[in-house]
């Protein structure tokens, strides 16, 4: 189990000195203690990008970040994503991401 602010990377991956690009589909996996979750990411194609939260699909919670739909976030132009707005700081939780092949990504910050 991961404790809060710990991460895994599963997967192939590109890593560079301020960003990595998953190769062949990978996955991110971050245990977070935040009301907001944002990552700047992009790719040169659309990519789909799935976003589970504690296990399930985000879209399933009330938790989803206005830049998710139907338990995705669609990435393109390099920006930043609103992944996660929780109605209210309750505790820690599990983000797990799918990142297709050739997404890259750059920084998270978080809010509340």
């Amino acid at each position: 189990k991961l404790e809060v602010n710990q991460w895994t990377l599963d997967g192939n991956w590109k890593v560079k000195g301020e960003s990595i690009t998953s190769v062949n589909n990978s996955k991110l996996s971050i245990r977070v203690a935040a009301i907001e979750v944002f990552l700047v990411m992009g790719s040169e194609n659309v990519a789909n990008v799935k976003v589970s939260f504690d296990g399930k699909s985000i879209s399933t919670t009330k938790s989803a970040g206005s830049d998710v739909k139907d338990g995705q976030v669609a990435v393109q132009t390099n920006q930043l994503y609103r992944l996660v707005k929780n109605p209210k700081f309750d505790s820690d939780f599990l983000l797990e991401l799918e990142i297709p092949d050739g997404v890259t990504l750059n920084a998270f910050t978080f809010g509340g």
